[in-house]
């Protein structure tokens, strides 16, 4: 029966029997954050009828990432393309998670706030045509869609929010610091999931984010025009951070 567990995709309703064990500390850490507490082993397992609409969807999405990486890259590099693009790090062998840790670009291995703004410029062209109001609400709701397909992920959370934040700042016709825009953010996903204040996914998210707005406040009042340096010193405000 467990083999049958496998293509099980999120959204799929199945009625399932077995017995829990308890994780190891150490792994129990990691998942603390997703309210994961014990390892379900099921002994026998229902038919499996479709989520909804919006869950097909995306699992066809994923679906789609990981057997275009896998039947036209090496697996390394399947694994790393569906880490960067959908969050979908199971994969990646335990030899590349290390190196990336030992060079400090662990960071780098899976789906970040970046994902979202390459997402909404490539959306650009066609939601420019349309009014401010409807305009708003298909790029909330292309920022949800995306969230979804990640299994909002930490990060994505964050920059989710931050950028849900920015759009109504548009259409209001207002500023605002960015500083506290992402304080905001902060405050949103822990209510959304209290949670989630385990997680390290998040702390990175959130300092890497403060790192590039303080870079970006030295570059403004320093008057830089230089995109070179520009350029290192946003990275080096984000690996600060």
């Amino acid at each position: 029966d467990q083999t049958r567990v496998s293509p099980l995709a999120v959204g799929d309703r199945v009625l399932m029997a077995g017995r829990s064990v308890a994780l190891e500390h150490d792994r129990a850490a990691r998942v603390r954050y997703e309210g994961v507490t014990a390892e379900f082993i099921p002994t026998y397992i229902a038919d499996v009828r479709d989520g909804s609409a919006l869950e097909r969807s995306v699992n066809r999405v994923r679906e789609l990432v990981a057997t275009t990486a896998n039947t036209t890259m090496a697996p390394d590099n399947a694994a790393l393309f569906s880490g960067l693009v959908i969050g979908d790090d199971r994969r990646q062998s335990p030899e590349m998670t290390a190196r990336f840790r030992a060079s400090g670009l662990s960071h780098l291995t899976a789906v970040s706030g970046q994902n979202l703004t390459l997402l909404l410029a490539g959306a650009a062209p066609m939601l420019m045509l349309c009014g401010p109001r409807v305009r708003w609400v298909l790029s909330v709701g292309l920022i949800a869609w995306f969230a979804a397909i990640t299994r909002f992920e930490p990060s994505i959370l964050r920059a989710a929010v931050m950028g849900i934040g920015v759009l109504t700042r548009t259409l209001l016709g207002r500023g605002g610091s960015p500083l506290r825009l992402l304080a905001w953010a902060v405050v949103a996903v822990v209510l959304l999931d209290p949670l989630i204040v385990s997680s390290v996914g998040l702390w990175l998210s959130v300092g890497a984010t403060a790192g590039v707005i303080a870079a970006a406040a030295i570059i403004r009042f320093h008057g830089v025009t230089s995109r070179l340096l520009s350029a290192l010193l946003i990275t080096l405000g984000a690996q600060i951070g």
